[in-house]
């Protein structure tokens, strides 16, 4: 979120955010696309989301495996 906010908010040169953090330019303009058209949702790893309702506290994980159980 930092690199979109200085390229994309901030101006700064799209090389110098990319060697700064270490990623490429290739990267951070697919996390403005993303950013574009779902917002900060877009920016999220959906890998290791599982399905299910969100649950507030800290067995979030235990609520939503026991309700696909």
């Amino acid at each position: 979120m930092n690199a979109i906010h200085r390229y994309y908010e901030l101006g700064e040169n799209i090389k110098y955010v990319s060697e700064d953090i270490g990623y490429s330019r290739t990267s951070i303009y697919q996390w403005q696309k993303s950013y574009l058209k779902e917002g900060t949702l877009g920016l999220m790893n959906r890998k290791n989301i599982t399905p299910g309702i969100l649950v507030e506290g800290s067995n979030v994980r235990y609520a939503i495996r026991n309700r696909h159980s």
